[in-house]
């Protein structure tokens, strides 16, 4: 597919909406289009039940809201006990391979107490094959053509939750994704096909017991890596869930009225935010001080080989003992012509001597090579030497460095710590609840991100046992003339796979540094004031907004997120070719209106291609902001509610 656009939206009995159908304007030249509606009249309802179609997910829902079925209310409420009620969701997209029909049901019941429960919604997609339509076989991946459910914060986003994302998002999630879109994947598959071949050639050889047992050991490995790749995939999963909840978590602490609750809440996110700054910057300075271990240990434990060596060599030059720096061939000459360079006639008998000292120098001369080799170790020696008369005092700035580090993150601990007893402390039985679920949620997400880096670890080193292995293979196999055309297989396989790493590995830079480079010029353009040293994307795909020397991208303010997510979000489309149409809901959120101008320029410029709904409040949609969007809107709309009937409606806009 070249382009998605959503045509048509349609809610029944879902939420706020009993049989409601929106239709959207496809105009290529203006991709805009407009909702505006009052809080709690179906706005937000409007995101979730995109996402809810899609993704099977309502994650923006109101605390109140969570509580209540999936179904509008009021018609549940007309119910007779052990009836069911039917929530169906549909959305139209137009793409250049024709409409295809989103569709996901879901039923509510009432049981003989008039409470609810719901199953989980059916997702069916109809795809339109010239004129007929057809039920699409696997309707999950087509939606994961479109966008990949871990890429789904990134364009439908909730403005007002953009700062839970950076907190929350896993980078490899966002990593793999592109990757899949952008077929890096394939060659990746490529190479695991051709190390299938690679075990086949190798079974062929059936009456070496040792090259059979080096197999063996092989296949082993390989089973023990693939394994531990299965138990990554589960605990990212588990991370990904224990995150979304958490956030839901999150959302309804925000949500309490208690105002000292919401203090200390604010209080609590901005020190985790710093805990995480901190920590990071720990992280690197640790890896920078192993680094430079690692670089100096050969000087350090062969410091005293270094010295005895430097000595010897020193000794050697003051008692002229080495060498000389004399080219054999030149004194062979002079010899042969019987003739001194300062024309001496070497064949008289007065001259025997002098003709004897150029014999023994001639025989020193055929070592001169060494006096080179020699000259070379010395500065090689003595740069060494020199390094380590740093070594204690770097040593000393690494370990001081990172314990001023581990003070403030003790100090930020234990100010987080009295906070979330502050919270735990208050007398109120829900929010107490919330709050020991939500650590529940936070000790998983500690101990799932510590087993993945063991486990990721654990796949590095069997990896590199697995390479070993196979080498020692390669070369056994190499030595034997019978197994030569197996061999010439397994080694054109290598061949093939080293130029397939090489491919990947370029396509994966390319891509990671457009995404920063376009990262950098959207957000730039967002925000005037340049307050940042610098923004990168590591090879993991983790965002980081350097600034005095640490990570800020949670510490952001609420406009300056916002905007990081905008920019992130139109680089990543524009780079890797995710088509999914964009859906904000309260796009402005928090921004200050010194940058509303800058956003509405962004809107204009950087989504010329793709379809974008703004869900709005009269509050954000001011007539500055909509006059600086104008040329680029076709629709407008807005979100009527009926109080007595329970049911909001979308009309044409009529101010």
């Amino acid at each position: 597919m070249k382009f998605v656009k959503i045509k048509s939206l349609e809610l029944t009995n879902y939420r706020q909406f009993a049989d409601e159908k929106i239709k959207f304007n496809i105009d290529d030249k203006k991709n805009i289009i407009v909702i505006e509606g009052k809080n709690g009249f179906g706005k937000s309802n409007i995101f979730n039940a995109i996402n809810w179609c899609f993704f099977g997910v309502e994650e923006h829902l109101r605390p109140d809201d969570r509580s209540l079925p999936i179904c509008n209310t009021k018609e549940f409420n007309k119910l007779k006990p052990n009836k069911s009620i039917e929530t169906i969701v549909k959305v139209i997209l137009h793409t250049d391979e024709g409409e295809k029909e989103i569709e996901r049901r879901a039923v509510t019941y009432k049981n003989e107490h008039s409470k609810h429960y719901q199953e989980d919604g059916k997702l069916k997609i109809m795809e339109q094959v010239d004129k007929n339509w057809k039920a699409a076989p696997y309707p999950e991946y087509i939606i994961s053509r479109i966008l990949p459910r871990n890429m789904r914060h990134f364009f439908f986003i909730d403005g007002e939750k953009l700062r839970q994302l950076f907190e929350n998002i896993d980078s490899t999630q966002v990593k793999q994704s592109i990757f899949d879109l952008s077929q890096v994947t394939l060659l990746q598959h490529a190479i695991d096909h051709l190390n299938s071949y690679k075990a086949a050639f190798r079974k062929t050889v059936q009456d070496d017991p040792n090259l059979n047992l080096v197999s063996d050991i092989m296949q082993r490995q390989q089973d023990k890596i693939n394994r531990e790749k299965q138990e990554r995939e589960k605990i990212v999963s588990e991370l990904d869930t224990a995150c979304i909840n958490k956030k839901k978590l999150d959302e309804e602490l925000e949500k309490v009225g208690d105002k000292n609750v919401q203090e200390l809440e604010t209080q609590r996110k901005e020190v985790e935010g710093l805990i995480v700054v901190l920590e990071n910057s720990h992280n690197e300075k640790k890896t920078e001080y192993t680094q430079y271990l690692f670089k100096i240990a050969p000087a350090v434990f062969a410091k005293k080989s270094i010295n005895q060596t430097l000595e010897l060599i020193e000794k050697l030059e003051s008692t002229d003992e080495l060498p000389p720096k004399i080219q054999a061939t030149f004194l062979e000459e002079l010899l042969k012509k019987n003739k001194c360079i300062c024309g001496t006639d070497l064949s008289k008998e007065e001259n025997k001597a002098r003709r004897e000292k150029l014999e023994q120098l001639l025989n020193k001369s055929r070592y001169s090579g060494i006096v080179n080799d020699t000259m070379e170790l010395k500065f090689a020696l003595k740069n060494s030497s020199r390094d380590m008369r740093d070594v204690q005092e770097k040593i000393t700035d690494f370990e001081l460095k990172m314990k001023k580090i581990e003070e403030e993150i003790e100090e930020n601990q234990k100010r987080l710590k009295e906070i979330v007893t502050k919270i735990g402390n208050i007398d109120c039985a829900k929010i107490k609840a919330v709050h020991e679920q939500r650590q529940t949620y936070k000790s998983a997400i500690y101990e799932g991100k510590g087993k993945l880096g063991r486990i990721e670890q654990g796949i590095r080193m069997d990896e590199d046992q697995y390479r070993e292995a196979e080498k020692q293979y390669n070369l056994m196999l190499a030595k034997q003339k019978k197994y030569q055309a197996i061999k010439e297989k397994i080694d054109i396989c290598d061949e093939s796979i080293r130029q397939l790493d090489i491919i990947k590995t370029k396509i994966m830079d390319e891509i990671r540094n457009e995404i920063e480079t376009r990262t950098k010029e959207f957000f730039g353009k967002l925000i005037t004031a340049k307050n940042f040293d610098n923004i990168k994307i590591e090879k993991n795909y983790e965002l980081v907004v350097q600034k005095d020397g640490f990570n800020a991208v949670t510490s952001l303010s609420a406009a300056e997120t916002l905007c990081m997510g905008y920019s992130f979000m139109s680089a990543l489309r524009s780079t890797s070719g995710f088509l999914a149409p964009i859906v904000i809901d309260t796009p402005l959120a928090k921004i200050d209106i010194e940058y509303r101008k800058n956003v509405a320029d962004w809107f204009k410029k950087a989504l010329t291609e793709v379809q974008v709904i703004l869900l709005v409040t009269d509050a954000e949609y001011t007539a500055g902001f909509k006059q600086e969007i104008k040329p680029v809107v076709s629709q407008e709309l807005i979100l009527k509610h009926d109080e007595t009937k329970g049911i909001s409606e979308v009309v044409k806009y009529d101010k």
